[in-house]
């Protein structure tokens, strides 16, 4: 939900889990198909959108962001997102961006699209919402395949390049710990290595199926992605290790890596393991949080 912020808005910018991530073909574009079950964490950046009355130098958008690594410049796709916002509503702006990041970039987290997703719609509250959560996701298509489903942040069966996002209902605040391992996989690289004929994830889950009917959340757990990045990051499989070892229900890598979450079967156990993690693997980054459903706590 967003809030006024010295005329301006602040918003909450969600990390994500893909609970599976199924690769179903190639398309002609060179993009690939995937099948997803994906899922907003209470683990969070945090954005704010100001605007800047009477610019001295005409309409401008300007970012800050401290993270390591993270531009601020317009390279940022916080940024490309109000100049998409801004194109769509036929007048210009300015804008000044601030995003407190905690969700590191490279991670298979969604840090980066769920920042432009927030700048959409915190520009939709500032400018008296002529736009519609649909109008705002179909923006969103053009900015990432990511960014629609952090538009709506809700869980959601994702579909196509992942741009089409079906919400579902009956997903549970439920704990889990997750785990950066400090290194950041290129996306591009892990797909270019997968082999189609060697993915199994999609025969066996069932989108419509599961859009209406409850599923143990471990027993969806798959990523077709994991054993391409885990061939190049062995880090990935032992934080999936450590994981399983501090007693996670399930374990598995998120999106195209490096990051891999636990499902816990309570909040008391997933703080355990991060602590157990913590000390096993000083290096790394590891936090205990839950899936974040509207009106609902763990």
């Amino acid at each position: 939900m967003a809030r006024a912020a010295r005329n301006g808005v602040v918003l909450k910018s969600p990390a994500k889990i893909n609970l599976f991530l199924c690769v179903v073909g190639k398309l002609a574009s060179g993009y690939h198909e995937i099948k997803s079950l994906m899922v907003p964490l209470a683990f969070c950046d945090r954005v704010t959108v100001t605007p800047i009355e009477n610019p001295s130098s005409g309409p401008l958008i300007k970012v800050s962001c401290p993270y390591p690594g993270v531009p601020e410049d317009s390279s940022n796709l916080a940024v490309r997102a109000a100049e998409v916002f801004f194109k769509a509503l036929g007048t210009k702006h300015s804008l000044s961006i601030s995003i407190e990041k905690q969700i590191p970039p490279g991670a298979g987290l969604g840090g980066g699209s769920s920042n432009a997703a927030a700048v959409l719609k915190a520009c939709n509250s500032i400018f008296k919402n002529p736009f519609s959560t649909e109008k705002l996701a179909q923006m969103a298509a053009n900015l990432g395949a990511d960014v629609p489903f952090f538009v709506y942040g809700v869980p959601a069966l994702a579909s196509g390049i992942g741009e089409r996002i079906t919400p579902v209902h009956w997903v549970e605040p439920e704990p889990l710990v997750v785990v950066f391992p400090g290194v950041s996989v290129p996306t591009a690289q892990v797909y270019k290595k997968l082999t189609l004929t060697l993915t199994t994830c999609g025969k066996i889950h069932n989108l419509p199926t599961l859009k209406n009917r409850p599923a143990p959340l471990e027993d969806l757990v798959a990523n077709d992605l994991e054993a391409v990045a885990a061939a190049d990051f062995p880090q990935i499989t032992k934080a999936r290790l450590l994981l399983e070892q501090a007693g996670a229900r399930a374990a598995c890598m998120t999106g195209s890596g490096s990051a891999v979450f636990g499902l816990f079967a309570s909040q008391s156990q997933a703080q355990q393991a991060t602590g157990r993690i913590a000390g096993l693997c000083p290096q790394w980054s590891a936090w205990a949080t839950h899936i974040a459903v509207q009106g609902k706590t763990p």
